[in-house]
């Protein structure tokens, strides 16, 4: 059996916010958040990462 972590990685979901705990994303949407229009294209894809995944986690939560 496959853990989730493993089948994003053979989807190629997979990014850096999946392993981050809840604090972190919080912390970096929070610092991307503030000046939006200074983020490089890099910083934009990251900040929607961590949304996502903070979503899919509040889901997930639902859902227990």
């Amino acid at each position: 059996m496959s853990t989730y972590y493993e089948e994003l990685k053979a989807k190629g979901q997979f990014n850096q916010c999946t392993t981050q705990p809840t604090f972190a994303l919080k912390a970096m949407i929070k610092a991307l958040s503030m000046f939006q229009m200074t983020n490089t294209f890099e910083e934009n894809l990251r900040l929607q990462d961590a949304k996502d995944e903070l979503k899919r986690r509040q889901n997930l939560k639902k859902v227990h």
